[in-house]
């Protein structure tokens, strides 16, 4: 699966989490094909990378099923197999059922739950269920501006995702909505909370998380503003409070790109153990125009900026996580 920049953010920000508010915004979206997962290394990352990927092919699904009227039909494929899935390899299966109640097609009520039952599939076991729901839908969902018309959806899941190094639980639950109440602004939402655990080497770490990010599009100023809060405990490398304190400002149809203005505040605490010290640092990028940020750096979180530099500003973002 091919990741734009901001996704990268996000997924070193929140594991799972984070590709819930990447996938989950984009199902807000209008639905299109889903991107081809890869492999990657056993890592955070990846396994919020691959989880996140499956994810996205139910939301994708789920958007697109438009042939259904008053039923519920369950489909069933076979992990680690090839396309069209419908080969058992001995690998476990996915289960999915699409209820799409009436009328025909997206409308308040449908549902599309994914059940994954013993499935290897990326070089990890998954166990556990998700679904997707559409809560409320009004109007004719992504008609341009001036259409009035708005859609609010909920997904929850309850995983376990299995490794040869670690096993990782998580129960979450996710809210999303988009649309205008002016034919002017559009305003996308997603908010939401997980809780969890990692077992690495007979070691359990609890996890939890809760975000709100926002992207609202302005057809008068043709202007977008972007905000977003990620609040992550309990991760490998500590915790990790993700925050703009001004909010991302820029050109509509750039999204994904440098903003104009804004910025964002990453604070990250460790907390002590008996060979290592408690720590704490907080870096803030700033967008300067030109595509160029200016990045900030207090490293031991004494309120002190201990270096200032000028960077891209797409740069500057992916060396916050890496």
């Amino acid at each position: 699966m091919t990741l734009s920049s901001g996704r990268k953010l996000l997924m070193a920000a929140g594991l799972s989490l984070a590709g819930f508010v990447a996938i989950n915004l984009a199902g807000c979206n209008e639905p299109q094909e889903p991107a081809k997962p890869v492999d990657t290394s056993t890592t955070d990352i990846a396994d919020a990378t691959n989880y996140a990927t499956l994810a996205a092919d139910e939301v994708q699904h789920a958007l697109n099923y438009a042939d259904l009227q008053g039923v519920a039909v369950t489909t069933v494929y076979y992990c680690s197999s090839p396309a069209p899935l419908t080969t058992d390899t001995g690998k476990g299966s996915i289960s999915v059922t699409v209820n799409d109640v009436d009328p025909a097609g997206r409308s308040t009520g449908d549902s599309y739950t994914t059940t994954y039952n013993q499935c290897v599939q990326f070089g990890r076991t998954l166990d556990g269920s998700s679904t997707f729901t559409i809560d409320a839908l009004t109007g004719v969902p992504y008609s341009p501006a001036p259409a009035i018309w708005s859609i609010a959806t909920t997904a929850e899941s309850n995983m376990t995702i299995t490794s040869t190094t670690s096993s990782r639980t998580e129960k979450s639950k996710y809210t999303f909505s988009n649309g205008s109440t002016d034919g002017v602004t559009y305003t996308k939402v997603a908010e939401g909370t997980s809780t969890g655990s990692v077992t690495r080497a007979a070691v359990t770490t609890a996890q939890s998380s809760n975000f709100k990010m926002t992207l609202a599009e302005n057809h008068n100023t043709n202007l977008y503003t972007h905000t977003m809060l990620v609040d992550r405990k309990g991760g490998a490398r500590g915790d990790v409070l993700i925050e703009t304190p001004a909010p991302l400002v820029g050109p509509l149809g750039s999204f994904g790109r440098a903003p104009d203005s804004g910025s964002i505040k990453v604070t990250r605490t460790t907390v002590a153990t008996a060979t290592t010290p408690a720590t704490k640092s907080i870096t803030t990028i700033t967008a300067i125009g030109g595509g160029n940020a200016r990045v900030e750096v207090d490293s031991n979180g004494d309120g002190v900026i201990d270096t200032t530099t000028t960077v891209a500003w797409w740069v500057a973002v992916i060396s916050l996580f890496i």
